[in-house]
């Protein structure tokens, strides 16, 4: 008896070190396919950082004397991909042949970090979403997790 719940521990403990090990696997950093995943799968992705005008609020451009100006971040990818909705994937659907990505920071430390790149070479590590509102300025956004040198 001693023995089989010995085994049983012991391969509850081999089950789980092997999903510990599969939820490490989740970045990913396909740089040559060039095929990206939307989230919760999270992503490595790289190029030049810049800010571009666009007008928000009330009317997007309808009216430029009384929009507000946005300056959102957009990561200009050296090389386009392709962000590929999963098959439960009620949220996203495909986007291919992505060119620019807009760079979502969760907090004011990112911003300002992000802004100490605009110009410049840089590595994003976070998720990939659709855009869904008039602020979203690109098909395809990042919710930065990290940035990485």
């Amino acid at each position: 008896m001693k023995k089989t719940v010995m085994y049983l521990v012991l391969l509850i403990l081999v089950l789980s070190l092997i999903a510990c090990k599969k939820d490490t696997n989740d970045v990913e950093v396909l740089k040559d396919s060039g095929e990206y995943y939307f989230e919760p799968n999270v992503s490595i992705i790289e190029g030049k950082l810049i800010t571009r005008m666009y007008y928000g609020p009330p009317n997007y451009g309808e009216n430029p004397d009384t929009d507000a100006q946005q300056y959102p971040f957009i990561l200009q990818l050296y090389n386009p991909i392709d962000v590929i909705a999963t098959e439960n994937d009620t949220q996203n659907s495909d986007v291919l042949g992505v060119t620019e990505i807009q760079v979502v920071p969760m907090g004011e430390e990112e911003t300002e970090l992000l802004d100490s790149y605009v110009d410049s070479r840089v590595r994003i590590q976070g998720t990939l979403f659709k855009a869904i509102f008039g602020g979203h300025h690109t098909d395809v956004l990042i919710q930065v997790e990290e940035i990485l040198d």
